[in-house]
């Protein structure tokens, strides 16, 4: 189900989703939001609108935010501090699978201090180079999309990040039946005061 598209820009990190709600063949549009802000966090999920309500509601965000200084960079904050804090989260509400001694949870964006990260479903983390992402059914459509967009703005022909995702989310809203307006996007930085 789903695209979410991340794209990290001068300080602040914009992220889109689409609003689809997909079982098998069916589709429907969802008023819960894929993209949220959260504190200092801009998150927007895939996999399951069961672990986006955890992320959004449960995750112990005064904690996480007090011990983000505690680290010299953001990687190794997300990966020594996030992500713990995440497993522990879905185990304790029913919603991570271990099989074959390996546990699982879902794919999400993360967009922090300028910088965008992807929380892949085994918990890897991924800091985005280029500074951009796509998750969900639809990204393969969204990041070519996102591709040539950050071509074009490279040879001077400048498009806000805004609607580099309203584009990115159209194409793969095109070429996916699990993507569907309407499309919702976010931002976060300096000049917000979430962050």
């Amino acid at each position: 189900m789903t695209c979410v598209v991340g794209i990290a820009d001068n300080g602040k990190v914009w992220m889109g989703a689409d609003s689809a709600a997909v079982s098998g063949w069916d589709t429907r549009v969802s008023t819960v939001p894929k993209v949220f802000h959260r504190g200092k966090f801009l998150i927007g999920y895939t996999t399951s609108f069961r672990m986006g309500q955890l992320l959004q509601y449960k995750l112990d965000i005064i904690d996480l935010e007090t011990q983000i200084s505690q680290y010299e960079t953001l990687i190794e904050f997300m990966v020594d501090h996030f992500v713990p804090e995440i497993q522990t989260l879905f185990s304790e509400n029913g919603f991570s699978k271990i099989d074959n001694n390996v546990e699982q949870g879902g794919t999400f964006l993360v967009g922090l201090r300028g910088e965008l990260f992807t929380i892949h479903s085994d918990y890897q983390v991924q800091n985005c180079i280029p500074p951009y992402d796509a998750i969900g059914c639809g990204a393969n459509y969204a990041l070519g999309a996102l591709y040539i967009t950050y071509k074009t703005n490279s040879s001077g022909n400048v498009i806000r990040p805004e609607r580099i995702i309203k584009e990115s989310l159209q194409a793969a809203a095109t070429f996916s039946n699990g993507v569907e307006k309407p499309f919702n996007v976010l931002s976060i930085g300096e000049d917000n005061a979430d962050n």
